[in-house]
């Protein structure tokens, strides 16, 4: 093999790899814009998952502060209907205390 065939081979070598090289930089190039279109769909769906979740927590909120105020009316009442059962059991003892009074020995004494 002769210098001339020498370098045309080293040429033909040299040209190769310099396709090869640009096929890589074109994948590379690919693959930085579709790993940017996938970041930057991944950002919207973050996006949309903190405003969903937002919204969730102010419905949650609204809930509990709804059955918080529910609560406190049912306690309130359960309260007043204690009171009055309490009430009419005195009432009872003093009638009850009345009548031995009107009948100390009892009606069937």
């Amino acid at each position: 093999m002769d210098d001339r065939e020498l370098l045309s081979r080293i040429d033909e070598h040299i040209a190769r790899g310099n396709r090869l090289l640009e096929e890589v930089r074109e994948e590379m190039r690919r693959n930085r814009e579709s790993t940017e279109r996938l970041f930057a769909r991944q950002d919207e769906m973050f996006s949309e998952q903190v405003t969903v979740l937002r919204g969730l927590s102010d419905v949650i909120k609204k809930m509990g502060s709804s059955l918080a105020r529910e609560l406190s009316v049912m306690t309130d009442e359960l309260r007043d209907l204690r009171e009055q059962g309490r009430a009419q059991t005195e009432a009872l003892w003093q009638m009850i205390d009345r009548m031995n009074r009107l009948d100390p020995g009892g009606a069937g004494a």
